[in-house]
Parts: C-alpha cells; structure tokens; sequence
C-alpha cells in the first residue's frame, strides 16, 4: 500500500517538475528574444545620446567663442594703406608690399 502511494506521489512530483521545467525554458527563451529585439531600441538610444552630448559641447564651445570675440577690445577701423606700422593693419600692409 505504501509503494502504491509512493507510485502516485512521484508521478505528481515528476509531472509538477516538467511542468516547471517547461515554464522555464519558455519563459528564458521569452526573456533572450525580448533583449535581442530591444538591442537594437538600447542601440539607437545610446547614439541618440552620444550625439546629444556631442551637439550640447560645440554649442558650449560656440557660447565660448563668442564669449571671447565679444570681449575683444574694438579698434577704430583703419584704411590699409595708411595704417601705422605699429598697427595690425600696418604690419599687413608690410606684408602685402614685400
């Protein structure tokens, strides 16, 4: 009688195990299809933000830029000709005459 029960009792513990078995490997295989689709959505992200990050440092570097050329100081404007020597416009005017 107690063999029998034992019977009946590992044909349960057997079939819950395969059962459970069986959950699992469909629910792996579920879980490596999904990261293989969302790989590329992942991807796609990643470069969006590289190019994100990229975009926002040459408008840091445009601000900079601009920054600095404002704070130039302003010489009055000169006729090549006849700048003084002394001046940028001069040493140009030296340059073109050579």
């Amino acid at each position: 009688m107690l063999a029998i029960l034992w019977a009946k009792i590992w044909k349960y513990v057997v079939a819950i195990g395969a059962l459970a078995a069986a959950v699992l490997a469909i629910f792996l295989e579920g879980r490596s299809k999904g990261k293989e689709s969302n790989q590329a959505k992942v991807d796609e992200a990643t470069q969006k933000i590289q190019e994100a990050e990229q975009v926002q440092q040459v408008v840091e570097v445009r601000h900079e830029v601009d920054t600095t050329v404002q704070n130039l100081p302003q010489a009055p404007t000169q006729a090549v000709a006849t700048a003084d020597p002394h001046t940028a416009a001069g040493q140009l005017h030296d340059d073109w005459s050579r």
